[in-house]
C-alpha cells in the first residue's frame, strides 16, 4: 500500500514536470538575451557602451550595456548583454578622444560563437571618428570627440543564427524552470495540511489580526506628543537626509537622465523601508508578545502577520505620498501604476516567508535579532536604491539580481517610469516567486517544529 502511494506521488511529479515544461515552452514568450564580446588589443579609453534597438526604435539608456577596459592590460575581452532579436547596434567608444585597436567582435547566445565581420565598420568615418585603419589582425580606430561611436546593422543571417542558438538556451531554461515549478508544487501537495491549516488560521482570525495590528500601531508611539505621527516623521526625515546627501552633495544621477533623481530615489527607498520595518518587527513578535505565546488557546501563528500589517499602515500612506510626488513632477496616471499594488503584495509575502523562519529561531538564538539588523543595513546598500545598476559591469549584475528586493525595487520603477509589466522580466519574476515560496515552506516548517518549545524558553 505504501509502495502504491509512493508510486502515485512519483507519477504525479513526472506528469507535473512535463506539463510545466510544455506550458513554459508553448505559452511563455521569454525575451532572449545573448552576449556580445569585443576583443581589444589596446586602448587609450576605458569606458565602452553598447546600445541596441529593433526596427524603428530609438537607442535608449535602458537598452544598453556597459563594460570597462582596464588600462593596465593590453589584450582584454569585454562583454555586453543585449537582446537577441535586435537588428541595430551602436558601439560607443569612450568619452574622450583616443585610439582603440579591436581584433574581433562576436556574439555568443549559447556555446557557439557567431562572428561579426569587422569590415562592416572599416569604412565608417564620422560620428566623431577621424580615421579607421584595417590591419592584418585588427582594426585601428582613432576618435576625435567626446561621444564617438560605431553604428552597424546585424545581417539577417547572423540574426537568425543567434535566434536559433538562443532557442536552444530557452529550451534548457524552460526545462530547468519547469523542474523548479513542479518541485515546489509537489512540496505544496505533500505538505498541503500545513499550508491549508496556516491559511485557515489567518482567515478565521482576520478580525483579531486587524484589531491587534491597530493596537500595536497605536501603542508603539503611546506616551509621545506626536503619537503615531512619529511613524511617518522619521522615514520622511531619513528620505530628506539621503536626498540631500546624494543629489545635492554627491550629485548622483539615475540611470535615465530624463527621470528626476528625487522620485527615482524615493520609489526605491519606500518599499525598502516597508521591508526592513516589517521584517524587524515580525522577527521579534514572539518575544514582544511572550505573554500571548504562553497562552495555550491563543493562535500565536498570527503574531508575525500582526506586525507586518502594522507596518503596512505606514507603507500605504507612503504609497500615497510617493504617487503625489510622482504627479507633482508632471507625470500622469497610466495603467502600469496599478502594479504598485502587486509589488507591495510581493513584499508582504516575502516578509511573511522570511519572518516565520527568523521569528521562530530568534526565540532560541537572541543574537539573530542583531544579525537581522546588520543584514538589513547592508542589504539597503547592496540593493540599487541610491545607485544605478548601470555602474556595475553586466558580468556582476546577477549578484545583485538574486536579491529578491531587487525585483521589488525595480518593479516600483517599472510601474512608474519604464512602463513595463511584471511578466516582461520573466526570469526575475520566476526567481522571486520560487525564492518566496521556498522561504515560506521553510519558515512554516521550522515554526511548526519549534512552536511547542516556545513557552519553555520565553
Amino acid at each position: 500500500m505504501k509502495f502504491k502511494n509512493k508510486f502515485k506521488k512519483i507519477l504525479f511529479f513526472i506528469v507535473l514536470y512535463i506539463l510545466s515544461v510544455v506550458a513554459l515552452t508553448t505559452f511563455l514568450e521569454i525575451p532572449g538575451t545573448m552576449k556580445m564580446y569585443v576583443e581589444i588589443v589596446n586602448s587609450d579609453v576605458n569606458g565602452f557602451q553598447v546600445f541596441y534597438a529593433q526596427k524603428e526604435q530609438e537607442f535608449t539608456e535602458k537598452n544598453s550595456s556597459r563594460d570597462e577596459y582596464e588600462a593596465s592590460r593590453k589584450k582584454m575581452k569585454l562583454d555586453f548583454l543585449i537582446d537577441s532579436n535586435v537588428d541595430r547596434i551602436r558601439f560607443d567608444l569612450g568619452e574622450h578622444p583616443g585610439k582603440i585597436e579591436i581584433s574581433s567582435i562576436y556574439f555568443k547566445p549559447f556555446f557557439k560563437k557567431n562572428h561579426l565581420s569587422i569590415s562592416l565598420v572599416a569604412n565608417e568615418v564620422g560620428n566623431e571618428i577621424s580615421n579607421i585603419k584595417k590591419n592584418d589582425d585588427y582594426i585601428e580606430i582613432v576618435t576625435k570627440g567626446p561621444d564617438p561611436f560605431i553604428y552597424f546593422p546585424l545581417t539577417t543571417e547572423l540574426r537568425e543564427q543567434n535566434m536559433i542558438d538562443n532557442k536552444k538556451f530557452k529550451t534548457l531554461i524552460c526545462n530547468f524552470v519547469g523542474l523548479l515549478i513542479s518541485s515546489v508544487l509537489f512540496i505544496l501537495l505533500v505538505k498541503r495540511r500545513i499550508i491549508i491549516s496556516f491559511y485557515v488560521d489567518i482567515f478565521s482570525n482576520r478580525r483579531l489580526i486587524f484589531n491587534l495590528a491597530k493596537n500595536d500601531f497605536k501603542t508603539k508611539y503611546a506616551g509621545s506628543y506626536l503619537g503615531f505621527m512619529w511613524g511617518y516623521v522619521q522615514p520622511i526625515v531619513t528620505i530628506l537626509v539621503y536626498w540631500f546627501v546624494f543629489q545635492v552633495g554627491l550629485k548622483v544621477m539615475p540611470a535615465d537622465e530624463n527621470i528626476p533623481f528625487a522620485i527615482w530615489f524615493i520609489s526605491g527607498l519606500i518599499p525598502w523601508f516597508f521591508f526592513a520595518d516589517s521584517l524587524s518587527n515580525a522577527t521579534n513578535s514572539f518575544i514582544e508578545y511572550s505573554f500571548l505565546v504562553k497562552k495555550v488557546v491563543f493562535k500565536i501563528s498570527i503574531l508575525p502577520i500582526v506586525k507586518i500589517l502594522s507596518s503596512l499602515f505606514v507603507h500605504c500612506v507612503f504609497l500615497i505620498f510617493l504617487y503625489i510626488v510622482y504627479l507633482s513632477y508632471g507625470n500622469s496616471f497610466h495603467v502600469y501604476n496599478i502594479q504598485l499594488i502587486y509589488y507591495s503584495f510581493c513584499t508582504i509575502l516575502l516578509v511573511v516567508g522570511i519572518s516565520y523562519f527568523t521569528s521562530a529561531i530568534v526565540v532560541f538564538f537572541k543574537d539573530l535579532g542583531q544579525i537581522i539588523s546588520i543584514i538589513i543595513q547592508v542589504g539597503m546598500w547592496l540593493t540599487p536604491i541610491m545607485w544605478s545598476e548601470k555602474i556595475i559591469s553586466d558580468r556582476y549584475n546577477w549578484i545583485f539580481k538574486i536579491n529578491p528586493m531587487y525585483y521589488v525595487v525595480q518593479g516600483y520603477r517599472d510601474s512608474l517610469f519604464y512602463k513595463a509589466w511584471f511578466y516582461e522580466n520573466i526570469y526575475l519574476t520566476l526567481w522571486f516567486w520560487f525564492f518566496t515560496i521556498m522561504m515560506f515552506l521553510l519558515g512554516v516548517f521550522i515554526f511548526k517544529k519549534l512552536k511547542p518549545h516556545f513557552a519553555d524558553v520565553l
